[in-house]
C-alpha cells in the first residue's frame, strides 16, 4: 500500500530512486523515534485549539487537554534545521496567517489527536488526528513531519482518501515525477535509503559484512574509532555519526579486542535506542554552546561537555533555541527599506528640481510682454543701449537688452524664451506627475515593506520594483540574469496566492490583496465589472473588491457589505492607526489603468466616500474566518 492510513506506523516504500538523505542531520532517527514516543504518550487524547505558522518553514500547533493546560507542538521543515517536539517558545504569531496555515486551520482547529508514531526505517512523524464533521461523520487527517534536511516537508493528507490536502512547500509532478507534494496528489512516504537495516542483522552476516570492506584477521585496534563509525555510517541504515561514534568508542573500550566486541556494542546500543532506553543528552562545545544532540548517554565524552535532560523534548528544545542563529529575514527586510529610501531620496530631489523649472517657466508671459513692447517701440529704443524702461498699464517696466543685437532682435530672443519656457511648463508638468506617481508607488511599498512578514514578502516587493522601473545596482553579469529570476519570483508569488478571500455568512465574498502585485493580481485577474472596489483615501493600502453573487454589487450592495469591505481597507492602509479612516469605494468597472502603470496603481473618478473605524477589522477577520473555516 501507497498509504500507510490513520493510525498506522509509516513504512516506506521502496523505490529505485530516492534524495541523498544527509546523515548529519541532528535529529537522527532514533532522535526522531524518542521524540515521538514521547509524544504518543503525552498529546493522545487532547485537541488543536490554536495553530499559527512563525515562519515560511515552521508550524506551531497548541494542543489542549488532560487538565495540562496548553502545549506547544513545533514542526520545521526548514532544510538546514528541520525539527519536532515540544516547546517553550512563545514566538508571536504573523498578523496574519499564511495560506498553508488557513488550510490547516479549516480541516484541524478542534480535532483530537488519535495517535503520534515515527517510522522505523525513515524519519517521518505521523499525527493521527479525527475531526467530527456533519452529524456524527468523523474526518480523519494525517500530519506528516518529514525530517529530511533539504527534502524536509509538513504534509496534511486526507486519511480516508490518502491523497495530500496541502503541503508547507508544494512540489510539483515536473519537479518530482517519483513523489509529487501537490494538492490532489496521492501520498506516498520517502523511500529508504539503500542500507541494510540493523533489525535485519545477526552477528554472522555482521562479521561477514565487514570482511566485505575492512580485514577481520586483522586486530581490532588496528583500526580507528573514524574508519569505524564511518564503516558504520555506510552500512547501515538510520545510523547517525553520532551514535556510530559512540559505538565505535565504546567498542574500543570493551574488554574484547576483537571484532566481536564491535558487534556485541552494535547491537546493545541499537537494541537498547529500539527499546526506548535513552538518557536525552545535549552535547556542548568548549564555550558552553549546544553542539549536538543525542539520545543516549555519551560516555566518550566530559561531563562538563554534556548536559541531561529528563525527556528527548526538553533536550530537544533546549539545542534548538539556542543552536537556531536569528533569520536573516531583518537583515533583508533592513536592506529593502535602505533601498526603497535610496529610490524616494532620488525621485525627491528630482521633484524639488522639476518644481524650480515650474517657478521658472511662471516667467513666460512677462517674456512674452517684453517682446511685444520692444515691437511696439523700435523707433523709440536708443541703438546699442543695455537697458530700455517703458511705462506699461501695469506700471513702469524695465526690459534688460544685449547691445550686440538690434531691437527687433531682443524682441525675437524674448518670444524665442517665451516658448522654451512654455514647453519647459509642459514638459515640466509631465514630468512632476510622473515622479508624483513614482513617489505615491514607493510609498506604497514601502507600506507593504511594513507589514512583511516573509521572505517571499521581501520576494514580492523586489518584483514589484522591478515591474515598476526601478533596478537595484547590481554589476553587468547580475542585470543580465535579472529577467529570467523576475519570472520565477513571479511564478512562484502567484503560487502562493498573493490576496485573501473572505466570505461573509450573508453571501457576499470580500477580496484583500496582499502587496503592490496582490493589488494587480485583483485587477487583472479577480475584479469583475459588477464588483465594488475600495481602497484608503489619501494613504498607502491594499486593494479590496466587494463581490455579491449573482447581483450587481454597483446596483444594489446592503449596507453592511460595504461597511465590512472598507473596514478591512482602512485597515489594511496606512490610516490603520486613525480613530476613523475616509475610504474612497466606487464600481470596479469605472477604475482606469494607466497605460504602462506600475503593478496595482490605478486612476477614478466619481468615487463615493466612507468614514470607517479601522480597529473593527481585527474582529470581523476573526468571524470572517470562523465563517470560512465552516464552509
Amino acid at each position: 500500500m501507497e498509504w500507510p492510513g490513520p493510525n498506522s506506523t509509516p513504512r516506506a516504500n521502496i523505490s529505485k530512486r530516492h534524495p541523498r538523505i544527509s546523515a548529519r542531520e541532528i535529529m537522527d532517527i532514533f532522535v526522531i523515534q524518542s521524540v515521538a514516543r514521547e509524544l504518543n504518550a503525552g498529546l493522545v487524547g487532547e485537541r488543536i485549539q490554536k495553530i499559527y505558522q512563525p515562519g515560511r518553514s515552521e508550524l506551531l500547533l497548541v494542543c489542549e487537554g488532560s487538565g495540562r493546560g496548553a502545549r506547544r507542538l513545533i514542526m520545521s521543515a526548514d532544510p538546514v534545521y528541520p525539527r519536532i517536539h515540544l516547546t517553550k517558545d512563545e514566538t508571536p504569531a504573523p498578523a496574519e496567517p499564511s495560506d498553508f496555515c488557513l488550510s490547516l486551520r479549516n480541516h484541524l482547529l478542534g480535532a483530537r489527536i488519535s495517535g503520534i508514531s515515527a517510522g522505523q526505517r525513515e524519519r517521518v512523524v505521523q499525527i493521527s488526528l479525527e475531526k467530527s464533521g456533519p452529524g456524527s461523520a468523523v474526518r480523519w487527517y494525517a500530519l506528516m513531519a518529514e525530517i529530511m534536511g533539504r527534502w524536509s516537508n509538513i504534509v496534511l493528507v486526507n486519511a480516508q482518501s490518502g491523497e495530500i490536502t496541502d503541503s508547507i512547500r508544494q512540489v510539483s509532478e515536473t519537479q518530482s515525477r517519483e513523489r509529487p507534494l501537490a494538492r490532489n496528489a496521492r501520498y506516498r512516504l520517502p523511500p529508504e535509503q539503500k542500507k541494510n537495516h540493523p533489525d535485519n542483522i545477526d552477528k554472522a552476516q555482521f562479521i561477514q559484512m565487514i570482511s566485505g570492506e575492512l580485514i577481520p584477521g586483522e586486530k581490532f585496534s588496528e583500526y580507528g574509532p573514524g574508519e569505524i563509525s564511518r564503516w558504520l555510517v555506510r552500512s547501515f541504515a538510520g545510523v547517525s555519526p553520532g551514535v556510530a561514534s559512540e559505538i565505535a568508542a565504546r567498542a574500543a573500550q570493551a574488554a574484547g579486542t576483537g571484532w566481536s566486541a564491535l558487534w556485541h556494542v552494535f547491537s546493545a546500543v541499537l537494541g537498547d535506542l529500539r527499546d526506548g532506553k535513552i538518557r536525552p543528552a545535549v552535547l556542548l562545545d568548549s564555550r558552553g554552546a549546544p553542539e549536538g544532540l543525542s539520545p543516549l548517554e555519551p560516555q566518550t565524552v566530559s561531563l562538563e561537555r554534556r548536559r541531561f535532560f529528563k525527556t528527548m523534548n526538553e533536550a530537544a528544545d533546549f539545542f534548538f533555541r539556542g543552536s537556531i542563529p536569528p533569520s536573516d529575514f531583518a537583515g533583508r527586510k533592513a536592506a529593502a527599506a535602505r533601498e526603497l529610501g535610496r529610490h524616494s531620496v532620488r525621485v525627491t530631489r528630482t521633484l524639488k528640481a522639476i518644481g524650480r523649472d515650474i517657478d521658472n517657466s511662471r516667467g513666460s508671459d512677462l517674456a512674452r510682454l517684453k517682446g511685444e513692447i520692444l515691437l511696439e517701440n523700435l523707433d523709440r529704443v536708443e541703438e546699442k543701449t543695455s537697458l530700455y524702461r517703458a511705462d506699461h498699464a501695469g506700471g513702469p517696466i524695465e526690459i534688460a537688452l544685449d547691445p550686440r543685437y538690434s531691437t527687433s532682435e531682443n524682441a525675437q530672443r524674448y518670444f524665442r524664451r517665451y516658448k522654451k519656457m512654455q514647453r519647459q511648463a509642459v514638459v515640466a508638468g509631465q514630468r512632476k506627475k510622473a515622479m508624483e506617481e513614482e513617489l505615491s508607488f514607493l510609498g506604497d511599498l514601502s507600506f507593504d515593506l511594513d507589514e512583511a512578514e516573509a521572505v517571499e514578502d521581501l520576494a514580492a516587493i523586489r518584483e514589484a520594483l522591478a515591474q515598476g522601473g526601478f533596478e537595484a545596482k547590481a554589476g553587468p553579469e547580475k542585470k543580465k540574469k535579472r529577467p529570467r529570476k523576475g519570472r520565477r519570483q513571479i511564478e512562484a508569488f502567484r503560487r502562493s496566492r498573493s490576496w485573501r478571500r473572505f466570505q461573509a455568512a450573508q453571501g457576499w465574498q470580500i477580496f484583500l490583496g496582499k502587496s503592490a502585485l496582490g493589488n494587480d493580481a485583483l485587477l487583472r485577474e479577480i475584479g469583475r465589472s459588477g464588483d465594488l472596489w475600495f481602497h484608503a483615501q489619501g494613504v498607502p493600502g491594499s486593494h479590496v473588491i466587494l463581490r455579491i453573487p449573482n447581483e450587481d454589487a454597483a446596483e444594489a450592495t446592503p449596507d453592511e457589505a460595504i461597511r465590512q469591505a472598507a473596514v478591512l481597507a482602512a485597515y489594511h492602509s496606512r490610516g490603520r492607526g486613525n480613530t476613523r479612516q475616509n475610504v474612497d469605494y466606487l464600481p470596479f468597472r469605472r477604475l482606469r489603468r494607466p497605460r504602462r502603470s506600475r503593478p496595482g496603481q490605478v486612476i477614478f473618478t466619481g468615487q463615493n466616500t466612507i468614514a470607517v473605524p479601522p480597529g473593527d477589522a481585527p474582529a470581523l477577520m476573526d468571524i470572517l474566518e470562523e465563517i470560512q473555516q465552516g464552509l
